[in-house]
């Protein structure tokens, strides 16, 4: 699958993006689609001329996701009880801005935190333990 965005827009801007086949995706799905995948990124000049194609390991390696969830037991949000089985690795400096694949710079959230944390109408706040809350931005 190919999804083609600005750079802005992957930052948090709210251009959509679109799929190969021309469907437009809104950017919060193209943000969360860009943490879940392998991504190539393509720089393009004008006339969308290929200037650098480059690759960059993006998912945990099942090694460091036991470690995340030996670490964390499950989701990081307070309040979730969701078992590390059905969490995913979350960068907690993203990816896309410039955060690394790592244990250390990784954290378990369950499926819905996850999205919350990539969705653009709302906040993190990290707590004791390792612990996080989302908050809706005013």
């Amino acid at each position: 699958m190919v999804v083609t965005m600005d750079y802005e827009t992957l930052l948090g801007g709210l251009k959509a993006a679109h799929l190969d086949t021309g469907t437009m995706i809104s950017p919060g799905l193209a943000r969360l689609l860009a943490c879940q995948a392998g991504v190539i990124p393509v720089v393009l000049g004008g006339g969308s001329q290929v200037l650098d194609v480059g690759r960059k390991r993006r998912f945990h390696s099942e090694v460091q996701r036991v470690a995340l969830g030996v670490r964390d037991g499950g989701c990081t949000t307070i309040g979730c009880d969701r078992a590390a089985s059905w969490c995913e690795a979350h960068h907690e400096v993203a990816w896309s801005r410039g955060g690394g694949t790592s244990v250390e710079g990784g954290r378990l959230l369950c499926s819905r935190h996850h999205h919350l944390a990539h969705h653009p109408s709302y906040d993190t706040t990290h707590h004791p333990g390792r612990k996080i809350s989302f908050n809706r931005r005013e």
